[in-house]
């Protein structure tokens, strides 16, 4: 064999043996049959959230196909419509990510003022 496909070999099977080593220290708890840890329901409600968006493009971009073939558009409204959608999933992330923050500070509000009633009683 040549000097170059030996060198090669030798780092494949280092490759290998670095990934088994990685694996090896990956918890079973993970890998094997073990039950799921549970959702809380604004992960569920993400978790839809973000199945019905994909959803939704997907019957968009599908009916947009159709559509255009049997309905030609103008220039105009191939350019309108595409930015419409784009918009409203823009904002609808925006709004997502602020209902996320604004319940994570209303939570850490709860949280110190729990903790300060706490030391109070002490």
């Amino acid at each position: 064999m040549a000097r170059d496909d030996l060198e090669c070999i030798s780092i494949l099977q280092t490759a290998c043996k670095l990934s088994t080593r990685a694996l090896n220290r990956f918890p079973r708890r993970l890998c094997r049959g073990a039950p799921s840890p549970r959702l809380s329901d604004s992960e569920t409600t993400v978790r839809r959230a973000g199945l019905l968006l994909l959803v939704s493009a997907f019957a968009y971009y599908t009916l947009w196909t159709l559509v255009t073939r049997l309905f030609p558009l103008s220039r105009e409204w191939a350019i309108r419509l595409p930015a419409l959608v784009l918009l409203s999933g823009l904002s609808f992330v925006a709004a997502l990510t602020g209902f996320v923050l604004v319940e994570t500070a209303r939570g850490n509000r709860t949280a110190a003022r729990r903790r300060s009633e706490g030391k109070k009683g002490d």
